[in-house]
């Protein structure tokens, strides 16, 4: 019998979108090298279907729903330099493109505590762009987060900017000027991005192929380059850094602790004296008796006028 998981994999690998070869809008900003390999017409060697991506998708299609029983357009598709992206609606009345993504509760802290990543806000830019072209007024860009495994909603908004389009677009050029051996891998084989990727996989796909059999696939990278001497230099300078770096985090921390109020679930707003910039603390007991984690939060979200 076929598992419930084989099922919902095959379905992602059936959807048209999943199927999509040519760069999109989505994958600027995102690994240089996979943007590459399909401005080069490289064939996928990955199928990248997930059962997290057909969780994605079903959040999707159950939105569209809602916005056609409301009469509302939904499901939009633009294009703009060559490129076409997707995104979920538009509202005419505050001018307003936004898009729907589906996270993960710490991918979710890490955005609200350092912003979107660049990817998101370019891709909602160029989505931005490709309705002006077609007559529509932009005012504000928003990403509307959802966490996979609590539900929890967390919405980022933006006044549209053109430089973030010329951003977005001559992080492009660069990607196709560049000799293809010189475009670096963004992220390590090891990770989702990598595994998820149609051109990497489990095994490294094409993209860490060519290193030295039996050994770390990022020997790649020194077969690409013959330079063991320079690789040397990076460990060793980067192990020295890295102890000046832990030295200097266990005396802040241990400095902070005198910060930490009696009730555990209350956050410290702290400012930096030179830049103003503000720090929001938070401590959580351990399991270790008398022992606290201490760990930045994000701040109150503010609302885009």
């Amino acid at each position: 019998m076929t598992s419930t998981s084989a099922l919902l994999l095959l379905s992602d690998r059936l959807r048209t979108r999943a199927r999509q070869k040519s760069l999109g809008m989505s994958d600027i900003g995102g690994c240089r090298r996979r943007a590459r390999y399909k401005l080069d017409g490289y064939e996928p060697v990955n199928e990248m279907s997930s059962v997290v991506a057909v969780i994605g998708t079903a959040i999707h299609e159950q939105l569209k729903k809602v916005l056609d029983e409301l009469g509302l357009p939904a499901e939009w598709e633009v294009e703009y330099a060559g490129l076409t992206g997707h995104f979920d609606r538009f509202e005419a009345e505050f001018m307003r493109v936004v898009d729907t993504k589906t996270v993960t509760s710490r991918w979710m802290e890490s955005i609200k505590l350092h912003g979107i990543p660049i990817q998101m806000k370019w891709q909602l830019s160029l989505y931005a762009a490709g309705l002006i072209t077609k007559g529509y007024s932009v005012k504000t860009c928003r990403v509307d987060l959802l966490t996979r495994d609590t539900g929890e909603e967390y919405q980022h908004e933006w006044h549209f900017d053109s430089q973030d389009v010329k951003d977005a677009l001559e992080w492009l050029q660069d990607v196709r000027d560049a000799p293809f051996d010189l475009v670096p891998r963004d992220y390590e084989p090891e990770s989702s991005w990598c595994r998820g990727c149609p051109f990497g996989g489990k095994d490294g796909g094409i993209c860490w192929s060519g290193g030295v059999m039996y050994r770390d696939p990022r020997s790649v990278l020194l077969v690409d380059a013959g330079d063991a001497g320079r690789f040397a230099a990076e460990l060793f300078e980067g192990r020295k850094e890295a102890k000046a770096i832990e030295k200097k985090m266990v005396e802040a921390r241990g400095a902070l602790d005198g910060l930490r109020p009696d009730d555990p679930g209350e956050i410290v707003k702290v400012i930096h004296p030179d830049t103003g910039k503000a720090y929001y603390l938070k401590w959580s007991p351990t399991a270790r008796e008398g022992s606290y984690q201490l760990r930045f939060t994000s701040p109150p979200q503010e609302d885009v006028v």
